[in-house]
């Protein structure tokens, strides 16, 4: 069973801790295309994925032979793709716009990062959020960066 594939947010609240999350937020000079800031996030990921273990796996306990400690287990199919999206906000304009893009950063930061799809596929435990043409939230769990 995946360490953090078990609903982290009853985790959370029965132990008191938090999932410890380095969130960056990227700023653009200029303005890029939706899809072609997608595809340069997906490109990049990708590359890193392919370069780094932790960025490709995720991790789980194993008791049978490692005393129970985390080994980091290769997620085995394509997942990049998914790990990079659009916010839904991301067309939305008006006077506010600075503030909801970053209204919209702060309900991502206060998410958990799950280690699971919704089809129950697993996921790395890092996420690339487009919130705009000039603004990407970069979300990784800071176990990948021990």
């Amino acid at each position: 069973m995946s360490a953090i594939a078990a609903n982290r947010k009853l985790l959370e609240e029965a132990l008191a801790v938090k999932q410890n999350v380095i969130n960056i937020i990227f700023y653009f000079d200029s303005n890029i295309s939706k899809e072609s800031t997608r595809l340069d996030f997906v490109h990049t990921m990708t590359t890193l994925a392919t370069k780094y273990e932790r960025m490709r796996s995720i991790p789980r306990f194993d008791v049978d032979g490692h005393n129970g400690e985390c080994v980091w287990c290769p997620i085995e199919r394509n997942f990049v793709d998914g790990c990079v999206c659009v916010d839904p906000i991301y067309d939305q304009c008006g006077e506010d716009y600075e503030k909801l893009v970053l209204e919209r950063a702060h309900s991502y930061i206060s998410q958990i990062l799950a280690a699971q799809d919704e089809s129950g596929q697993d996921m790395p435990l890092w996420r690339v959020i487009i919130l705009s043409s000039k603004v990407a939230l970069f979300r990784i769990d800071h176990c990948i960066c021990d």
